[in-house]
């Protein structure tokens, strides 16, 4: 996990920015190999002790790991837009596993429409996806028939029940996922909270109300 030094808020892992307060997250490598003279010694004065490797064998293997590199960039290139689809899917039973084995009753939550005022009452599923009818994933909130519904990508978003808390995620759309009219970066997730305003794509013509029933 990784902890926001604003809020204190537990993200996880590979997360760049809080998904509570969008702060950006730093890692520090604990690898970052150290200045060898900070200490004050000289190159002249360290040099009895320090260890020359095989330059030949060095050589050798940092070649073979670019060709070990260069290929797996080649294979990545070669899949379809499908492919990346995989991990979604993977990530959705995990969650859906998760909760089944717990047993966590999955709280009533709707999303009221600002643009027309139309409540819609959500699934009690695990993971939720928002978008339009596709041959890769199934849409559980279908808003094909929704005006300026253009602007909403086949597979945009999905909000996830997990640890007794609600994530939205954009999922690669075209023009975004807004929560609070702050843009949700790609890759990572924000905690939902009664009152949040989610804007599918840009200029708030597609926007929802979050709201947990009481």
């Amino acid at each position: 996990m990784i902890v926001c030094s604003k809020c204190n808020h537990s993200n996880p892992e590979g997360a760049t920015q809080c998904e509570n307060c969008y702060t950006p997250l730093f890692i520090v490598n604990p690898m970052k190999p150290m200045n060898p003279y900070s200490n004050g010694n000289t190159p002249d004065s360290n040099l009895e002790n320090q260890v020359i490797p095989d330059s030949l064998d060095s050589l050798a293997k940092q070649n073979n790991d670019k060709t070990i590199a260069h290929e797996l960039d080649k294979s990545d290139t070669s899949t379809s837009m499908e492919s990346n689809t995989i991990p979604l899917d993977k990530e959705s039973t995990v969650a859906f596993q998760a909760n089944s084995a717990n047993e966590i009753p999955i709280p009533s939550v709707s999303l009221f429409h600002v643009n027309s005022g139309i409540k819609i009452e959500l699934p009690e599923l695990s993971v939720i996806h928002i978008g339009k009818p596709n041959s890769r994933i199934n849409i559980e909130l279908d808003l094909s028939g929704f005006p300026n519904s253009e602007i909403i990508s086949r597979i945009h978003a999905c909000i996830c029940f997990e640890n007794n808390n609600f994530y939205i995620k954009d999922l690669g759309s075209s023009n975004g996922t807004y929560i609070n009219h702050i843009p949700l970066v790609g890759g990572n997730r924000h905690q939902l909270r009664s009152g949040d305003r989610i804007a599918l794509g840009k200029e708030d013509k597609v926007s929802f109300i979050f709201q947990m029933e009481s």
